[in-house]
């Protein structure tokens, strides 16, 4: 189970990169996030990665499959040391 703290972290981590407001992540916002990871991929792979994350199929990332995948990615260690907490 993910503590209160951690989610709250990963909501204002979210909100930054949903740069447009619109409540979801898309596919260049993802790019983004997986770059400041340190994950340097092309447009091709981020792509991939959008459509594992993106389980309704709309073509975008929500909070929830954000949170399902950090849960699942075992992200935790790049907390103090990666670029998102800028």
């Amino acid at each position: 189970e993910m503590s209160e703290g951690t989610r709250g972290r990963l909501w204002r981590i979210f909100r930054r990169y949903d740069a447009d407001g619109s409540g979801s992540i898309d596919a260049d916002e993802l790019h983004a996030f997986l770059r400041d990871l340190g994950h340097l991929c092309s447009m091709e792979e981020s792509m991939r990665i959008m459509a594992c994350m993106d389980t309704d199929g709309d073509g975008t990332v929500d909070f929830g499959e954000f949170l399902a995948w950090w849960d699942n990615a075992s992200f935790i260690d790049m907390f103090g040391s990666s670029a998102i907490n800028r």
